[in-house]
């Protein structure tokens, strides 16, 4: 048998009681209307749970899409700041080259400064390019030579040594005066910052 809501109101009243959802509710669509909220609100809530169950991993996905796209962009960023850098030290060498070229009194003044790291009484080694050594022994009418301070040196031509470097070598420690070598220092320190 099939009971709708006025067969069960009919039925209350006529054994004299009132029909009764919660209480003594006198309005029955009051108490249709309150069920019927209940029930809507315990569906949207099981309907919500169930969507965030089914699109879970779909929001996982999400996230690790997220963080993968996070840790290419910092890896890209790390590359490009290494570009700059590489791009800005050719820059650099070219520049002091063409300076090197255009004063060649410079080699002088590099290895009169490395040579102020050494007591006056150790034997030194000075290793420079071949096209470079006689800009610093007084071969070069237009550059003065390098003042050793009566210090005993031993000038070597070194083709390893780029032009306007040099390398001074004493028995305790090594000054490298190379313009590749200063720039990777200064390479190394800009990118470990």
């Amino acid at each position: 048998m099939t009971w709708d809501w006025q067969d069960l109101t009919s039925q209350a009243a006529s054994n004299g009681q009132a029909l009764s959802l919660q209480g003594d509710a006198a309005d029955p669509e009051a108490e249709l209307e309150r069920a019927f909220q209940e029930g809507f609100r315990a569906g949207e809530s099981s309907g919500l749970e169930r969507a965030l169950r089914e699109l879970d991993p779909s929001r996982q996905a999400a996230e690790d899409v997220a963080n993968q796209l996070s840790t290419i962009a910092e890896d890209l960023h790390q590359k490009m700041q290494e570009n700059i850098l590489v791009l800005a030290m050719t820059v650099a060498k070219k520049v002091m080259e063409r300076e090197i070229q255009a004063q060649p009194a410079y080699v002088a003044e590099l290895v009169e400064k490395a040579l102020g790291h050494f007591p006056l009484d150790q034997k030194i080694r000075v290793r420079l390019n071949p096209a470079d050594l006689g800009l610093v022994t007084g071969q070069d009418p237009d550059v003065p030579p390098v003042e050793t301070n009566t210090r005993e040196v031993r000038w070597t031509p070194d083709e390893t040594v780029e032009r306007g470097g040099c390398i001074v070598e004493g028995p305790e420690h090594v000054v490298d005066g190379r313009l590749d070598s200063a720039l990777e220092r200064i390479y190394r320190t800009v990118f470990n910052d």
